[in-house]
């Protein structure tokens, strides 16, 4: 069998394992890390390498003794071993994720030194027309020591990111679980408003509510786009009844989204701050504009709404620090949440994306007499961490 031929093979029951099983949920119990991707074959044969050239300077006397022709078969044999150990790890991270860690990390440790002493052997026998056992006790020796420590690196690199990432998941739970609250506040604040004046719509909006909140109440942290804008137009019409001919809300979207995934409950804070903290203010209302575009890999949305205007003309800066027009309106804890849900938002999309991810707000056409506040988010498409 030559390299190309294993290379194909490895990929193909690669391929073939990804099909038929979802590697996520396997990694959450697996002892080592996911070997089964090209990056981590990649940095396995890089490990090798410098295994193998370690073993040949240590039967180097001195630089000159140095053998390139010992390089080749010592890295040959080397290879092999890491490629076929990866191989056989990465067809048992099912099994052995089912086993406490010590029963799959013996049964790891002894595949590894099996293939290894199949291989060595035959390297010996192809090379020297016979098996030298004496330099197959010897690199078997070897071969135990560094498999050890790697597999052990391995597994303790592991342990590291599922610790990780159930610090991630609790975090991004414990902000997500800070919009609820504030979500519900508001929402049963415009059924309250409506049962006075009309029972029968404000059974239908409870109606509407409950269904919002089936929604919320998935644990899923990613969920379709799709999916978090029906949200968003079920509390949006929730909060039409309430404000009436005030509230219009404008929708610019793409035309596919049924494959693009957002962290949930992202949109549906922008347009309950844009309703609450410009088209509320408003007398005669306005238009929250939400565009959704995309852009060689990355999601754009941005939500716009107009600003309320006081009667020294400055604009109400939401996100700024001016404690002293926040009195003269009564508003300071309307920009407390504000500046809550964007922070949260931004949180959100750090703990998913980290630096891939932005968060913007900024006024537009401030010294005019209609300006505008305009949030915009940026989000890889296809990039999580």
């Amino acid at each position: 069998m030559t390299f190309r031929s294993f290379f194909t093979a490895f990929y193909s029951a690669i391929k073939k394992r990804r099909a038929t099983e979802n590697s996520s949920v396997v990694q959450e119990r697996s002892l080592l890390p996911y070997l089964c991707n090209p990056s981590a074959v990649f940095g396995l044969v890089l490990i090798g390498e410098l295994i193998a050239l370690a073993l040949v300077l240590m039967d180097s006397s001195s630089i000159s003794d140095f053998s390139w022709t010992q390089l080749g078969y010592v890295s040959m044999v080397v290879q092999w071993i890491v490629l076929l150990s990866a191989l056989m790890l990465c067809s048992l991270s099912v099994p052995l994720s089912r086993l406490s860690p010590l029963s799959g990390g013996a049964i790891a440790y002894m595949s590894v030194l099996t293939i290894a002493l199949v291989v060595i052997c035959s390297a010996s026998w192809v090379i020297n027309a016979y098996i030298a056992w004496e330099a197959v006790v010897k690199y078997m020796v070897l071969t135990a020591i560094f498999s050890g420590i790697l597999l052990r690196y391995l597994y303790l690199q592991q342990q590291l990111r599922l610790q990780q990432q159930a610090e991630l998941q609790s975090r991004i739970q414990a902000l997500h679980a800070r919009i609820r609250p504030h979500f519900l506040f508001n929402s049963m604040n415009a059924v309250a408003s409506l049962i006075p004046v009309d029972p029968a719509l404000a059974e239908k909006v409870v109606e509407d509510l409950s269904e919002v909140f089936r929604m919320s109440l998935q644990q899923a942290s990613l969920i379709p786009l799709e999916k978090e804008l029906d949200l968003c137009r079920r509390y949006a019409d929730i909060e039409q009844v309430r404000l009436g001919e005030r509230l219009t809300i404008e929708w610019q979207l793409l035309e596919h989204i049924d494959d693009i995934q957002v962290p949930s409950f992202i949109l549906q804070p922008l347009i309950e701050n844009a309703i609450y903290h410009g088209i509320q203010r408003l007398p005669e209302g306005g238009v929250v504009t939400i565009l959704v575009t995309s852009e060689e890999q990355q999601l754009s949305i941005v939500v716009q709404n107009p600003m309320p205007i006081l009667e020294d003309n400055k604009t109400d800066h939401l996100l700024s620090g001016n404690d002293e027009m926040d009195n003269e309106l009564g508003k300071t804890a309307d920009k407390k949440n504000n500046q809550m849900a964007l922070g949260n938002i931004a949180h959100r999309l750090q703990a998913h994306y980290k630096n891939k991810a932005t968060v913007e707000a900024e006024i537009v056409d401030e010294n005019t007499s209609a300006p505008f506040y305009r949030v915009s988010l940026c989000l890889p498409m296809n990039s999580l961490l």
